[in-house]
């Protein structure tokens, strides 16, 4: 067995911490040992050197990467100043040395560069031979990552939508079109490659394809009487038929509802149908429940009460698995997020995880990643948008949060939503091409070695929904399953 390559950065801003979080993140691919420095001056001979930094930066002894940093965004961290200018430099991947793969596009959105050295990547070979190579770039790869994963632009979001949250469209994302690129995933394959340049010796690690079948439950429990079914008849009708123009579906969906109303279909008959369809794919159902929220958006059904445990028997009878769907008011008390915490661990016991996703994706970084570790969850996956398919935080990867106030990485994991059906379906308008998405946002989850996390409500499991559902995923059973004993529990780990 060989040993690993070692591979030493010396990171010559501040705040250090941050910068250190975001070289982890970009460098988790290589199968190599990476050390910290603070200073150039304690970087080792012989060992392939990073330098990071905002001053002049210049080539040592060695194989040695230098990264010129954007120092506006440094030297204003923490301040509204700091935030990118739009549009954002967009680099060709030509000029950066990386030729256009299944793993990353051109051009390169960078929101930061720096102001010392032109974007593009400078190799540089002495005549004395390989030992000597340097390569030098202001693509700042290092702070843009660090932008995106972190979710450092809604830290400083002070405007809330009708729903409490931040509003979506002030996404710097959203504003460029990018949120179907992993650009953090892309980052760390184009930092990978200039480094094998450097030394042949520093490889990838091999990654596994996982996916994760989640459903979240924000109401069809406890609709009692035929009068109340008959009006979820009437707006399913609606939905589909007027808005929608897909009349099959709407009387799918009513006749549901009705046969619910006379006695026919008990509840719990859904959440089997959906367990046996992902058990058919190859994988587990996992169910975010409400647990009595306060807002008056939040799910009606009582956590504790006769229909809602039929339901949770259900999922326990075919193997599937419970989390928290978190109420809107959790996110402004830690009492009420505690709170439903416990019903929903009294109402389920031991086939609850500590695992949740917010009621209408609503987030508030770094605050909401706070509460859950301070109530003991290991797993959150509300990272996503709610009117697009695609990547949040950069990434399709599960990655341990960072608190870019306090500077620390907190010890849970984020696995970040990638499809949700709301959106699916309002994005694009006909059911193969609503499947051909699924498949091409599967395709680079693949290539990257991420996760594939798909959000499909109980609500929307019939007629087309369901067709669009088993026929994008059909093909997929080759992907590992996301169960919470697999999820790492080392401090050190950082991308999963």
């Amino acid at each position: 067995m060989t040993n690993r390559p070692e591979i030493h950065v010396s990171i010559e801003i501040a705040p250090y911490e941050a910068a250190v979080y975001a070289l982890r993140v970009l460098l988790a691919d290589l199968d190599a040992r990476v050390v910290f420095h603070r200073s150039a001056a304690d970087l080792p001979d012989g060992a392939l050197r990073i330098r990071y930094g905002v001053g002049p930066l210049r080539p040592g002894r060695g194989p040695e990467l230098l990264l010129h940093a954007c120092s506006r965004f440094w030297e204003n961290y923490g301040r509204e100043s700091s935030l990118p200018a739009l549009p954002l430099t967009r680099v060709p991947l030509g000029d950066l040395g990386f030729p256009p793969t299944d793993r990353v596009g051109s051009p390169m959105p960078l929101p930061y560069v720096s102001e010392q050295a032109p974007p593009s990547a400078q190799f540089l070979r002495s005549e004395s031979g390989a030992g000597r190579a340097s390569l030098s770039t202001g693509a700042d790869l290092v702070a843009s990552a660090f932008f995106w994963i972190t979710r450092y632009q809604e830290s400083l979001i002070r405007e809330r939508d009708e729903e409490g949250r931040i509003p979506q469209t002030q996404l710097l994302e959203l504003r460029e079109d990018l949120t179907e690129r992993a650009l953090v995933d892309e980052y760390a394959a184009v930092l990978g490659a200039w480094i094998g340049k450097l030394d042949s010796s520093a490889v990838a690690r091999s990654r596994d394809f996982r996916i994760f079948l989640t459903h979240d439950v924000d109401t069809g429990i406890g609709v009692r009487g035929l009068w109340k079914n008959a009006e979820n008849a009437a707006r399913t009708m609606y939905r589909e038929v007027v808005r929608s123009r897909r009349p099959a579906t709407g009387l799918h969906g009513a006749a549901e509802w009705t046969l619910r109303g006379i006695g026919v279909r008990e509840e719990p008959a859904v959440f089997r149908d959906i367990a046996a369809v992902d058990r058919g794919l190859g994988f587990p159902s996992f169910f975010f429940l409400m647990a009595n929220g306060s807002h008056p958006k939040d799910a009606t059904y009582d956590i504790l009460g006769p229909d809602a445990r039929r339901v949770i028997g259900a999922i326990r009878e075919c193997g599937g698995a419970i989390g928290l769907h978190i109420g809107l008011n959790a996110h402004r008390s830690l009492d009420q997020f505690r709170s439903e915490w416990d019903r929903l661990r009294e109402a389920a016991g031991s086939d609850v995880w500590p695992a949740c996703r917010s009621h209408f994706l609503s987030f508030f970084p770094p605050t909401t990643w706070r509460q859950l570790v301070e109530l003991g969850f290991r797993v959150d996956s509300t990272l996503g948008y709610s009117d697009h398919v695609g990547f949040r935080g950069g990434t399709c990867r599960g990655f341990r949060p960072f608190d870019v106030e306090r500077l620390e990485v907190l010890p849970m994991w984020e696995l970040p939503m990638t499809v949700m059906d709301v959106n699916l379906f309002r994005e694009v308008r006909a059911d193969g091409e609503r499947v051909a998405r699924i498949r091409e946002v599967a395709r680079r989850v693949r290539a990257h070695g991420g996760c594939l996390v798909v959000n499909w409500h109980n609500v929307s499991f019939h007629g087309h929904y369901r067709r669009v559902y088993r026929e994008a995923l059909r093909d997929l059973s080759e992907a590992r399953a996301v169960r919470l004993d697999d999820v790492p529990v080392g401090e050190d780990a950082v991308v999963w």
